[in-house]
Formats: structure tokens, C-alpha cells, sequence
């Protein structure tokens, strides 16, 4: 009897140390969360066009398909920025490519510019106009495209983009990011000027095949090969580079200004800019080629209210609705934003059979200021929907921070985040169907538009790719501010307080929340039959779930046992139902083991594989 006693006795101790070391496996994750890269690594296809005498370099730059591909996933993040921007109104800003001459207020001729100017074009505006649509509109166009061809002539033309992002990561608002995407966008499409641009690098290289010892680039050889590239310019090589929102840079706005300006000095090297209306762009541009945004899109505006009104204008065109029309295309002064949130609240009474006089009334009651209107649309929430909206602003704050590319925040994922903790963590491991789905997100959608009257709002992106490659689908749905102006809005210190107010009588946290969101769409996914660790969708959700419990961790609630258990139960159940899983670093792992073997081989060093992947490396992931 004794023996058998012990033998339970010592059963049971081994069942607390295996749960044990489980928790002890979990939290060292969070903190390896915190220094390992974005397990969302992707993969893309070979360098096209490489010359057969560069074949030193190909051993660089060649990338397998089994290869960690550093460079797609934070390229991808610096073009991350760039597909938020809304897409251009139909038929609106067409003007950019016509004649100036023709227009009640003229501009500096952009396509003249593009096929004979020098310099920099800038285009200015003011908050809200739409300088960064204009930007995505311009830049995507071919008629663009051939203007610079005609520039070019015989000469070999590249061509590069940047959108900065004052609310996204570091790579997105410095000028370290800049370098590092205009450096990457003209070295993929044209590798062999790496022996000019980098001799020095690539010498190293040839000399030493590990390549993992490499260390960051700093500031000063970024803009040593920038400078390089610059002097690559020539009658026969010519270049061309778009930037949008130099105002968002996190730095001192004159350094930034003085490089652009050096670089445009040399005659075939020119670039397109746009900003609001600060003193170094004003100073450094407004003697050269500009438009002022706000002052030219009337006409586009009035389209985009009399499109958005046209049902009720077909019944109703009268003197009354055209009055109404002329109003609001006044009172917007140019700043396209505020006529997306009018033209809302138009439709709203429109949807409540409001009169002329009421509709009126409504666009006399909205101030012209942009703030000032973000504040009216606060004070309008309904008393028994601000807790949840005060809610809503926080989570869908923490997932700008955590979540990008194709795992952006989702309007199935807001759900889950609002659900009861217990319910979640009883929830059975279950695919969900579209109907459950599509039912869920219509419930969060309404939420949105009744809590937070027009600032949030889910949309679907078309997601870039880099090189004619990415992984994952071509379009996404995602929860969005509807303006970067309203998340500064937001978090002026004052507004922000009140906000943290609303919610602070049941302890909030929105980490916490998303954590258990995270964990619940693992549960609602079809298992794998192999796991590709870099475009695994429960791979990525997983990694997000560390990094919302790693900010759990600072909070009053930090994540429980339970949770743990329910990911490690989750995690295990995706692990277990595969039949191998692979890394693109050529490594293969059995899945009869614990998932976290997976988990702990997508480490950073694994990653610097090629100069351009070693190049595009971010320091904060050290």
C-alpha cells in the first residue's frame, strides 16, 4: 500500500511538473518573442535579370523557395503604409495629367514636369485633403510611366516609392526606413549596380560565406550607398523617386529636406513630394513646380457628393438639392475628409426621410475644423454606447501596434476580442463556416458605425506585391481608422484621458483581449496537412498571441494559466494534426513533438542570408 501510495504520489508530481514546464516554456516565449523577427517571414521567387557575369552576386541575392526570406517580410512592411491609403474616387484627379492653363486655378504642369523638369514637383495640402490618394493615384498610373520613359529616352529608367507613416513602426517614419526601401526597390530591380553602390559589402561577401556575421547597417552606410547610387545617375541612367508625407517624418524635417534637395540638384535625378505645408517644404519648395491640393479638388468633391447622393438627387433635382451640394462642396475648403464624414451624415438623415432644411441643418452644425468635427462626433455617441466605443478605439490602437500585412486586426477577430473570457476558453476547437463568419462581421461592422460614428471602419485592402510576389490572399479585410488625423485626434493627451476614462471602472485590457482573439480564430481554423511556418495563418496568430501577452504582462490583468493552456492546447492540436512542418531555411521538423520546437527555430539569425535581407534588418528585433 505504501508503495502504491508513492507511486501515485509521484504520478501526480510529474503531471505538475510536465504543466510546469509547459508555463515555463510559455512565458520564456514571450520574452523570445521580443527579439526573434516577425515570424511572418515570406518567401519570393528568384531575381529576374541577373547578367550571366554576376554570377557571384546571384549566390547573394538568389533566394529559394526554402530559404527565410527577411527582405519580403520587412519590405512588405514598409509598403505596409501604402496600401491603407485609400484608393482614388472614380474619375477624380484625373486633372494631375491634364493642361493647367484650362483651370480657374492653375497649377505648376505635372506631366510637362515629368517628361522635361528637374528638381522636385511638391505637392501641398492640408490635413485631410487627400495628398497621400493623390500620391497612390499618380504613382500607379501608366500615364506616369510614360511620361518618364519620354524623359528617359534611351536611357535605363528606375523608379521608387515611399509612403512615410508617422503612426507605424520605426522603418515607416525615419529616414533609415527611406533609405532602406528607395535602396531596395532599385537594387531588386537592377542588382548589377550593387558593385557600384556596395563594392566594398559585396567584396566582404565574396570573401566570407557566412553571412550571419553580418551586423546592421548603420545610418552612415545607408546614406553612403544612397549617395552611391545617387552618383550613378546619368544621361544614360536615370531616376525617379515618389515620397509622400514628409511631414511624417520622426526626425528633423530641414535634414530631411536638405537631402532631397542636394540629390534633385543633379539633372537626372528628380522627385515627387507631398506634405502638408510646414516651413522647410514651404521654404525648400514653393519657388519650384507645387500644387496646393485643397485648393484644386472642388470638382472632385462635388463628384463624390453627387455620387454618393445620386438616388436621392434622381427623385429630388430641384434648386434645393443643388444649394445643398454647393454647401457642403464650400464648406469642405478643399479638405476631402471632412466631405467623407459629411456625406455620411447626409446619408444617415437621408436613410430618416430628413427634409432639405434638415439636411441643411446638419451640415451647418458640423465645424469645418477637423478636429473640432472628430470632438462633435464623440460627443454624439450615444451615453450607453461610450464605454464599448472607448473599448474599441484602445484594441483596435494595440493591433496597429502588433498586427500588419496580411494578418491585419480583421472584423472577425474585433468579435472574438469582445466575447466573454469563459466562453472563449470553453469554446471547442471547430472550423468556422462562412455564414457563421460573414454573420459575425456584419454584427461588428454595425458596432463600429454606432459606437464610434464614422472613426472606425472595417475596409477591404488590395495588398501590394513586391517583386510579382506575396504571400497570402490578394485582398483582406481589416479594421481601420478612417484617417491617420483621427488616431492624432485620439491621442492628444486630453482626449485620450477621457477616453481611458470611459473604461476605467472595469479594468480594460485591450492586450489581454486580443490575446484570447488571437487564440480563438486558431480554433476556428482547418489543421494544416503541412505547416509552412512563414505563411502559416495559426503560425502568425500564435506569434501575435505572444506578443499581446508580452504587453499583457505590464497590465493589472495579465494573462492566466488557463489561457496559456487553452493556446498550448490549441497549438498542439495544429501541430499534432500536420504531417511535417518546414522552414524556408531548408530545415524540416517532426511534429510527434511539442509545438514549440517550431516556434523556437524561426530565429533572426536564420534570416541574414543575403545583402539585401541583411540590409533591411531592423534594429528593435535584436
Amino acid at each position: 500500500m505504501r508503495a502504491a501510495w508513492r507511486k501515485s504520489e509521484i504520478d501526480g508530481l510529474l503531471k505538475d511538473l510536465d504543466q510546469l514546464q509547459r508555463q515555463l516554456t510559455l512565458r520564456i516565449l514571450y520574452h523570445l518573442s521580443r527579439v526573434t523577427s516577425d515570424s511572418q517571414t515570406h518567401q519570393i521567387s528568384q531575381v529576374d535579370g541577373l547578367q550571366q557575369n554576376y554570377s557571384d552576386i546571384i549566390e547573394v541575392l538568389t533566394i529559394s523557395e526554402k530559404k527565410l526570406d527577411l527582405i519580403q517580410a520587412q519590405n512588405q512592411q514598409l509598403m505596409d503604409r501604402e496600401e491603407t491609403v485609400s484608393q482614388a474616387h472614380s474619375n477624380t484627379y484625373e486633372w494631375i495629367f491634364s493642361n493647367p492653363e484650362t483651370s480657374d486655378t492653375p497649377w505648376s504642369p505635372f506631366i510637362a514636369w515629368l517628361e522635361r523638369g528637374t528638381g522636385c514637383y511638391w505637392v501641398s495640402g492640408k490635413a485631410g485633403s487627400g495628398k497621400s490618394t493623390l500620391m497612390k493615384y499618380i504613382f500607379n498610373q501608366q500615364r506616369m510611366r510614360k511620361a518618364l520613359r519620354n524623359w528617359a529616352g534611351q536611357a535605363h529608367l528606375a523608379s521608387a516609392s515611399f509612403f512615410f507613416w508617422n503612426l507605424g513602426s520605426a522603418l515607416q517614419k525615419t529616414q533609415a526606413g527611406l533609405l532602406r526601401s528607395l535602396l531596395y526597390d532599385i537594387l531588386s530591380d537592377h542588382p548589377y549596380l550593387m558593385s557600384a553602390v556596395m563594392p566594398q559589402l559585396l567584396k566582404f561577401i565574396m570573401n566570407n560565406t557566412d553571412t550571419h556575421i553580418l551586423s546592421e547597417p548603420n545610418h552612415a552606410e545607408l546614406f553612403r550607398w544612397f549617395r552611391m547610387l545617387l552618383q550613378q545617375a546619368s544621361p544614360s541612367f536615370r531616376l525617379f523617386f515618389a515620397i509622400d508625407g514628409l511631414d511624417e517624418y520622426d526626425d528633423d524635417h530641414q535634414e530631411l529636406v536638405d537631402l532631397i534637395t542636394l540629390a534633385a540638384k543633379n539633372p537626372d535625378v528628380k522627385f515627387l513630394v507631398s506634405s502638408r505645408p510646414i516651413p522647410s517644404c514651404v521654404d525648400a519648395f514653393s519657388k519650384g513646380p507645387t500644387l496646393h491640393l485643397h485648393d484644386l479638388t472642388r470638382n472632385d468633391i462635388q463628384k463624390y457628393v453627387e455620387d454618393h447622393l445620386q438616388e436621392s438627387l434622381k427623385r429630388k433635382r430641384d434648386l434645393e438639392w443643388s444649394q445643398l451640394v454647393d454647401e457642403v462642396v464650400e464648406k469642405s475648403s478643399g479638405v476631402f475628409l471632412w466631405v467623407v464624414l459629411v456625406t455620411r451624415s447626409l446619408l444617415a438623415g437621408l436613410r430618416n426621410h430628413d427634409t432639405v432644411k434638415e439636411l441643411r441643418d446638419r451640415v451647418d452644425e458640423l465645424p469645418s475644423n477637423l478636429k473640432e468635427l472628430y470632438a462633435h462626433m464623440l460627443h454624439r455617441v450615444p451615453q450607453q454606447y461610450r464605454r464599448h466605443a472607448s473599448e474599441l478605439f484602445q484594441t483596435v490602437l494595440t493591433g496597429m501596434k502588433v498586427q500588419t500585412f496580411q494578418f491585419r486586426l480583421s472584423p472577425l477577430q474585433l468579435w472574438f476580442a469582445f466575447q466573454e473570457r469563459e466562453s472563449l476558453l470553453s469554446a471547442p476547437i471547430r472550423p468556422i463556416t462562412n455564414e457563421e463568419a460573414a454573420s459575425k462581421e456584419d454584427e461588428i461592422d454595425g458596432r463600429l458605425r454606432s459606437r464610434s460614428m464614422g472613426l472606425l471602419e472595417s475596409r477591404i485592402l488590395s495588398r501590394a506585391k513586391v517583386n510579382n510576389f506575396a504571400p497570402g490572399p490578394a485582398k483582406i479585410r481589416s479594421v481601420e481608422f478612417i484617417h491617420k488625423t483621427a488616431v492624432e485626434f485620439l491621442r492628444t493627451p486630453d482626449v485620450w484621458h477621457e477616453i481611458l476614462k470611459l473604461s476605467s471602472g472595469n479594468a480594460f485590457d485591450p492586450a489581454g483581449s486580443l490575446f484570447r482573439s488571437c487564440v480563438y480564430l486558431c480554433k476556428t481554423r482547418r489543421p494544416d496537412e503541412v505547416i509552412q511556418l512563414e505563411d502559416s495563418f495559426v503560425w502568425a496568430m500564435m506569434d501575435r498571441a505572444m506578443d499581446y501577452a508580452t504587453i499583457s504582462e505590464d497590465s493589472a490583468q495579465p494573462i492566466t494559466r488557463a489561457e496559456l493552456e487553452d493556446l498550448d492546447k490549441v497549438m498542439s492540436y495544429h501541430w499534432t494534426s500536420a504531417t511535417k512542418c518546414l522552414c524556408s531555411t531548408d530545415m524540416r521538423f517532426p511534429t510527434d513533438g511539442h509545438w514549440t520546437t517550431g516556434y523556437l527555430s524561426t530565429n533572426v539569425n536564420l534570416c541574414k542570408t543575403t545583402v539585401l535581407g541583411w540590409c533591411m534588418i531592423p534594429s528593435d528585433i535584436y
